[in-house]
């Protein structure tokens, strides 16, 4: 359909949609690697608040530390599920940075 209507306007339709497919093709690989970076920035974060509250120096909250990062953590991050977060402590009552993302509601990729 977009053909036909190129077709009409344009005499080199095919260049043209040619064009807009490697165009869409550089967008999509360009929204995949911020993902990417988005992703790691989020990690990044979650480590410098680790970090900042950890007072035993091994970049995983206890229960006392990490109830002291609420309020920073859920500043930093919105959509984290901080209930979510309070049943992953119970497993072997610390916290890693990898279970902080894993509880944080990040959209999907369209």
């Amino acid at each position: 359909m977009l053909k036909e209507t190129i077709g009409l306007l344009v005499q080199n339709a095919d260049d043209v949609i040619e064009n807009l497919r490697e165009i869409y093709s550089s967008l999509k690989k360009e929204n995949e690697i911020h993902a990417k970076l988005n992703k790691n920035m989020i990690h990044i974060n979650i480590l410098q608040i680790i970090r900042h509250f950890d007072s035993s120096t091994t970049f995983s909250l206890k229960l006392e530390d990490l109830n002291k990062t609420k309020k920073t953590l859920l500043n930093a991050f919105p959509n984290l599920n901080y209930n979510l977060l309070l049943t992953k402590i119970k497993e072997n009552n610390k916290i890693t940075a990898k279970k902080n993302y894993e509880s944080i509601k990040i959209p999907k990729e369209q």
